[in-house]
Formats: structure tokens, C-alpha cells, sequence
């Protein structure tokens, strides 16, 4: 398994020089550190609402349990409402872990190639990540429509619908990272799965 940080100046390259040319990243990080994404402002409010629906989810837990075992209050509310905003920040959250490249992959094997053949593959990995966007934006369009006069039981004015809804936003955005590291990858710039670089 491999990072971003493993080839700097230790793997015998200069510092920043791995991920050069990628927009959006900085490429001189201090020293030891992790080479940070910019994100646009628009980005950065998906962040910020994510975080907000984090933080909620965690009140609306802590509260159930308060007022359940503590006061002796049951609020129905307070489960489902937890369970919205997981799903939620949890749909989003996939989109930003790839334009960090956090997600864990297993590339062993990948990395023992050689760079051309590294990129061909890593070509070959986004294409199959867009063929099954395709397949998870269709599955949730059509689930939207079925569940459009659906809610939740204890939120009434919660249509099941906007869970679908928020998931194909995601999927959006997920859909122009993978654009966006195909064309590094295109480039020169990245070799490895998920945008991760690879010392040859």
C-alpha cells in the first residue's frame, strides 16, 4: 500500500516534484508534511454542510440517549433524524476522500510495473469507476422516482426521495474528480489507482 508522501525527498526526488503540474495541490509542503488540496468555494460549502450534518448527527445520537434514559422521554424523531444525516455526510464524504486520494487501496502488484504499463492500468481503473457511477446514478435516479410520495414516519416532511436526490449530487461531483485525475494521468502526472504516484 502506498502514500502520497512516499516519494519525496527520501525516495530520491525533490520535494513536490511527484504530484507537479496537478492543479489544486500544494506542492511545497513543510517539511514532513502532506502536499494539501485547494478546494473552491463551492467546494468548500458541500465541506462545511457536511460538517454541519456531522456534528448534528451527533447531537441527535447523544440526545436520544438523554432523553430515553435520562429524562425518560422517548423522541422518536431523534433515530431517524441521526440516520438521515449519516447517510447524508457519509454520500458526500466518498467525493472528497477521492480528491484527497484517502480511499485504501491495495496496489502491490500495480505498483511493480512499469510506469507506462502503471498508467494504462490506472486508465483502465477510472474507466471502470465511470462504468459503475453509471450504473449507481441509474439505480438511484429510478429509486428517487419510486419514493417521490414516500417519507419518514416520525419526519413527515422528509421525502425518502431526497436521500436519492443528495446520492446523485454526489455522484456528480465523484464523477468529475475521476474526470479530472484521468486527464493527470493523461498527462503524465499520475500513475497509480486513485491518483496515487509511484516512484520508477
Amino acid at each position: 500500500m502506498t502514500s502520497e508522501t512516499e516519494a519525496g525527498p527520501e525516495a530520491g526526488g525533490q520535494p513536490g516534484a511527484a504530484s507537479a503540474g496537478v492543479p489544486g495541490v500544494d506542492f511545497d509542503p513543510p517539511a514532513g508534511g502532506v502536499p494539501q488540496v485547494s478546494y473552491s468555494p463551492p467546494e468548500r460549502m458541500l465541506i462545511w454542510l457536511c460538517l454541519a450534518a456531522f456534528c448534528a448527527m451527533i447531537l441527535a445520537a447523544l440526545g436520544q440517549v438523554v432523553f430515553r434514559y435520562v429524562l425518560e422521554i422517548p423522541v422518536a424523531w431523534t433515530e431517524e433524524a441521526a440516520r438521515v444525516l449519516f447517510v447524508l455526510c457519509m454520500v458526500m464524504s466518498i467525493a472528497f476522500a477521492y480528491r484527497e486520494h484517502e480511499h485504501v487501496v491495495v496496489d502491490f502488484l500495480f505498483a511493480g510495473f512499469p510506469a507506462g504499463i502503471q498508467r494504462g492500468l490506472a486508465l483502465v481503473f477510472n474507466l471502470c469507476i465511470v462504468a459503475f457511477l453509471g450504473f449507481w446514478a441509474r439505480g438511484a435516479w429510478r429509486l428517487a422516482e419510486l419514493n417521490w410520495n414516500s417519507t419518514l414516519t416520525t419526519i413527515p416532511f422528509f421525502r425518502v426521495s431526497y436521500f436519492y436526490i443528495w446520492e446523485l449530487a454526489a455522484i456528480g461531483l465523484l464523477f468529475l474528480y475521476v474526470l479530472l485525475d484521468t486527464r493527470d494521468q493523461i498527462a503524465g502526472r499520475r500513475a497509480g489507482p486513485l491518483g496515487r504516484d509511484h516512484d520508477t
